[in-house]
């Protein structure tokens, strides 16, 4: 069967917020306020804020900056607006290949903004493989182990109990499987699968310390490309940091093993919100 898989940044980035979509709707609305979790329409592309917690980059960072149309002065004035209605002192703002106007990091720059660490959108085609991990047992999370599966993930991240609102509610929803590794009665790690349109996302990988670099996490990787596969995906994608000399990505590494290319290089910048200058 032939399917249209557009890797470009503007197709991979929508699909990224289909996500976090799913991921910030499935919080009770009571949650996402005391947490500040949020993803609205800013500048011609998203924003995706989590107020109480101004130091995680990860879920203060924006979306298709420069992608949807080019990004003006009064877009940047926006975004920077938006942040400090937010209460963020900065915002990680993300500029993908393409991204419009051409000198739009400079344009970041000029306003103060530092680069960070970039991120890369990796790619596989989804098809059924195996990486077997010796001693370890593979399972979907049921109902009657969800609050097993939220301990290993919030143990494996070292979580504050209030972000566990975050698994919590992805759990059971439609288009979301989770999956736990475990060593005989033992669970060790975690992972997630979501699917949508044809295209299918892996995140909340994690390991128990005791139980790191034994196989767990890429033989995760090779049952969620496979029950991808079997429910008609077409492409798997993820995000991990860029792997660097002087900070080794262990991700990056195990998604090189198991096949993951890299669909482009998204740049990150910490953008000033003028909140508190």
């Amino acid at each position: 069967m032939t399917h249209h898989r557009d890797l470009s940044p503007r197709s991979l980035e929508r699909q990224e917020r289909l996500v976090l979509e799913g991921l910030v709707g499935s919080v009770p609305e009571a949650e996402r306020a005391v947490l500040g979790l949020t993803l609205a329409d800013v500048a011609g592309g998203a924003l995706l804020t989590l107020g109480h917690y101004p130091q995680v980059m990860d879920f203060n960072r924006t979306l298709s900056l420069g992608v949807e149309r080019p990004a003006t002065g009064a877009d940047l004035d926006e975004l920077q607006a938006a942040g400090r209605a937010h209460g963020l002192t900065r915002l990680m703002v993300g500029v993908v290949p393409g991204a419009q106007p051409g000198d739009l990091r400079g344009r970041l720059l000029e306003r103060g903004a530092q680069p960070t660490r970039a991120w890369m959108q990796l790619w596989r085609e989804a098809t059924p493989w195996n990486s077997p991990a010796p001693g370890l047992d593979l399972r979907e999370v049921g109902p009657e182990e969800t609050g097993t599966f939220l301990d290993v993930m919030g143990r494996g991240f070292s979580m504050p109990p209030d972000l566990m609102a975050m698994g919590r509610g992805v759990l059971g929803r439609a288009g979301w499987t989770h999956y736990l590794a475990w060593d005989g009665g033992v669970p060790v790690a975690s992972a997630s699968l979501h699917l949508q349109g044809g295209y299918a996302w892996l995140g909340n990988a994690t390991t128990l310390p005791d139980w790191r670099r034994r196989g767990a996490q890429l033989a995760l990787v090779a049952r969620r490309v496979t029950d991808a596969a079997r429910a008609g995906a077409h492409t798997v994608f993820t995000q991990v940091a860029e792997d660097l000399p002087d900070k080794p990505n262990p991700s990056e590494h195990n998604m090189r093993r198991a096949g993951f290319q890299v669909a482009y290089r998204r740049d990150h910048l910490l953008l000033p919100t003028g909140l508190g200058a």
